[in-house]
């Protein structure tokens, strides 16, 4: 994984690195809102 995201970000230009840190934030929020889901689930 790190050797292929080296090759990757060497790649990658401003505007897309920006793009996909978006995107990661975006995948971020998603995985916090179910954490959240299955913890208040399992808790009730």
């Amino acid at each position: 994984m790190r050797v292929i995201w080296q090759s990757n970000s060497s790649l990658i230009h401003d505007s897309q690195r920006v793009a996909w840190v978006d995107i990661t934030k975006a995948y971020g929020i998603i995985a916090v809102v179910l954490g959240h889901m299955v913890t208040t689930g399992l808790l009730k």
